[in-house]
């Protein structure tokens, strides 16, 4: 069957829509419609992709998708091309399923419910509840719209009027009094919004219970559709110059913050105290307000700014109720006790009244503090355990170490255990950022990234930072969020951005994405590290030149293959890692030896394939400098993987070291080890990467040092 003509059909009652019909030699004609633009969209289908589909089989729907897509890819991947490729790729699979006499569904994996919900899309601005009502007349309970989409073409999506919001949001109002929760209604901004707007139109239609806000934002800004989503909740605090309640002095500053460690400062107007926006926000029963004996702040706001604030959560009500093992309930005692974070509370008692430009750092300071700290306490929790009355589990985050938690089931929260007593500056912290990224085969990968963070030191201007990617062990652990002193911190204080990668076989990420890696061991792992090196590589945050790799265990195995099947990394460093799995198999417990078995394959049928994937038996493409570490009693990985290695590097004249520790296993357990490893490894990547570090370290033997290229 081939493809013969390709006919568009348009119609004056419907002026946006173009239909597509596709005819074959068969007499089969297939059927494919799009909206927009129909002139541009009519020209892209008979000049652009018309000839490419003439005279070729119409079953290959996915060869003839590739296809159009490639030849479209200098135009962005948007416009009249992705509305034409979708209106033919329609017609393709209505041919596909006629010539096999299924429906399409058949084709695309069958059925697997039998009725799905549809919504209705727009909305007239007049007469808009006798168009609410008529679709429910017909049995239609949901609808689209976007209201907001018109106010944002004067001001480029940067700013929205008070006016102008309560104008977007009259018609939801007015249908929810018409016909309260009959019909559920979505927002579409169209990708229309900056952040802090897009923030305040979510907040404002909150309380109309919205069914989702679509495109508030542009899609290609993940991280501030990530921040969007956090603003179901809220810490606040207020600073006054007295303490007479109500009539004390003047309401001087209100803080918040999201969840994200930051802070926002709002000085009211001391003369009107008209603040529209604090006042939604405040009065937003949507919105859980968040704060430490909020009987005196609630008192002033209300008091000032003429409102009456909804949806509290008082800390300091939470402990006395909860915490009934201390009398001591003071925000202070909360923070040291559950973030580990020692508040000064000593200028309280400032003067509050200035401008916020003349207010000091140290001020600024105190009176954001308050609000950080009623931040979310763990980001990562695991090890989750219970009896008939408690849950038990060790939590952590980015800002403090593991601890042993118990969490009654009426809500209230202690720390049973903490795995350090010490308190940390942490200015000094490295926060991470969760990115997604393109990988092989057309997919998506994770990662968190951490830029370099030193208080005490600024980079050179037009110097990019070294990036060290770390790939985790299991290989189907995963990396998380907790704070990690050893593997990140470390190194981003010392002036390297890291990156940690969740790559495709990770938990976490859904059944699909960790089965990904099965049969795909020591390619796909090796593939999303590189990717993710570039990825932060072209968005010009790190330098290309200095990119390392490092992991420890399948994480180690992951690191040898990339530094010998790829080109892609300066330098790696390797830790108790695998260079030939067929040894490996053999040398092992029984235990990790079936864990291959869905990794690769059974041995016996795939001996070809345990050769291919191990790096040892390709040395002749390694060239680059690596640091190996390994435990003389490890039983997982023993240490003839290591020696392997090391050998071929000696061989090779590529400059290497080799670290035995004697009497460690698979993971380091002694203080002194650890500590050593980590500055032999710091000292190896400042060797091969021509810096000196500022640590006062111990120099280590590098063999076949003289071939160092910085030397």
């Amino acid at each position: 069957m081939k493809i013969t003509h390709i006919e568009t059909i348009r119609i004056d009652e419907k002026p946006q829509i173009i239909w597509v019909n596709i005819h074959t030699d068969k007499g089969i004609v297939g059927l494919g419609e799009t909206w927009y633009a129909p002139t541009v969209v009519e020209s892209a289908i008979h000049d652009h992709f018309g000839p490419l589909l003439i005279g070729r089989d119409p079953r290959k729907v996915e060869l003839h998708w590739h296809s159009m897509f490639t030849l479209s890819d200098h135009a962005g991947f948007g416009g009249a091309e992705m509305r034409a490729i979708s209106a033919i790729d329609m017609a393709l699979w209505d041919i596909k399923g006629q010539d096999a006499g299924v429906p399409i569904y058949e084709l695309l994996g069958g059925a697997v419910r039998e009725r799905i919900r549809v919504y209705a899309t727009g909305l007239p601005y007049s007469g808009f509840i006798k168009y609410v009502n008529q679709l429910l007349d017909k049995g239609i309970t949901a609808m689209k719209f976007g209201p907001t989409i018109p106010l944002a073409l004067a001001s480029d999506g940067q700013f929205l009027s008070p006016k102008d919001l309560d104008i977007a949001i009259q018609p939801i109002k007015e249908i929810r009094d018409a016909v309260g929760n009959k019909i559920q209604i979505a927002n579409d901004g169209h990708g229309k919004w900056t952040l802090p707007v897009a923030i305040r139109i979510a907040q404002a239609m909150e309380p109309y219970e919205i069914m989702w806000q679509e495109d508030l934002m542009p899609v290609h800004n993940p991280n501030a559709l990530k921040e969007l989503q956090k603003h179901s909740s809220l810490a606040i605090d207020t600073e006054g110059s007295g303490l007479q309640i109500p009539h004390r002095d003047k309401l001087s500053l209100v803080q918040f913050s999201t969840g994200n460690n930051d802070a926002y400062i709002v000085q009211p107007n001391r003369k009107s105290y008209k603040a529209p926006n604090i006042v939604k926000i405040l009065e937003n029963a949507k919105i859980t307000k968040i704060g430490h004996y909020l009987r005196y702040d609630v008192s002033g706001l209300e008091y000032f700014l003429k409102c009456n604030v909804k949806n509290i959560f008082d800390t300091k009500i939470a402990s006395k109720l909860c915490r009934t093992y201390s009398q001591n309930h003071g925000l202070k005692d909360l923070a040291l006790e559950f973030c580990g974070k020692k508040l000064d509370k000593r200028l309280g008692s400032s003067d509050w009244n200035k401008n916020l430009n003349e207010l000091t750092d140290a001020q600024l300071q105190y009176c954001s503090n308050d609000v950080v700290s009623l931040e979310v306490t763990h980001t990562e929790i695991t090890y989750l355990v219970g009896d008939r009355d408690n849950l038990y589990y060790v939590g952590s985050s980015p800002g403090t170490l593991p601890e042993i938690v118990r969490l009654k089931l009426d809500g209230s929260i202690k720390t049973i255990k903490k795995s350090s007593d010490i308190v940390f500056n942490e200015k000094f912290f490295s926060k991470p950022e969760q990115i997604c990224f393109q990988t092989t085969e057309n997919e998506v990968a994770y990662a968190n990234y951490y830029p370099p963070t030193n208080p005490d030191f600024i980079g050179l201007e037009n110097e990019k930072p070294p990036l060290l990617v770390l790939s985790h062990g299991g290989p189907t652990s995963s990396c998380t969020t907790a704070l990690n002193l050893k593997q990140v911190q470390y190194f981003t204080s010392r002036g390297f951005a890291v990156v940690d990668v969740n790559y495709r076989g990770s938990t976490g990420f859904g059944k699909v994405y960790r089965d990904s890696l099965k049969g795909n061991w020591g390619v796909y792992d090796m593939d999303d590290c590189i990717s993710a090196a570039h990825f932060l590589a072209d968005k010009g945050l790190v330098d290309r030149a200095r990119l390392i790799i490092k992991g420890g265990s399948a994480g180690g195995y992951t690191t040898i293959n990339a530094l010998t099947f790829r080109d892609d990394f300066a330098v790696g460093a390797t830790y108790y890692g695998i260079a030939d799995l067929s040894v490996f198999i053999g040398d092992t417990h029984k235990f990790e030896s079936k864990y291959l078995e869905s990794l690769i394959g059974p041995y016996c049928e795939n001996k070809n394939l345990y050769y291919e994937r191990s790096a040892i038996n390709y040395t002749n493409q390694l060239s680059c400098p690596m640091i190996i570490f390994q435990g003389s009693e490890d039983k997982i990985v023993p240490p003839s993987q290591a020696e392997m290695i090391s050998n071929a590097l000696k061989k090779k004249l590529i400059p290497y070291s080799y670290i035995l520790f004697e009497g460690e296993q698979h993971g380091f357990r002694k203080s002194e080890n650890i500590i050593k490893s980590q500055e032999a490894e710091l000292f190896f990547y400042g060797k091969i990467l021509g810096f000196t570090p500022r640590d006062k370290i111990a120099h280590i033997k590098i063999e076949n040092s003289k071939f160092l290229q910085t030397e």
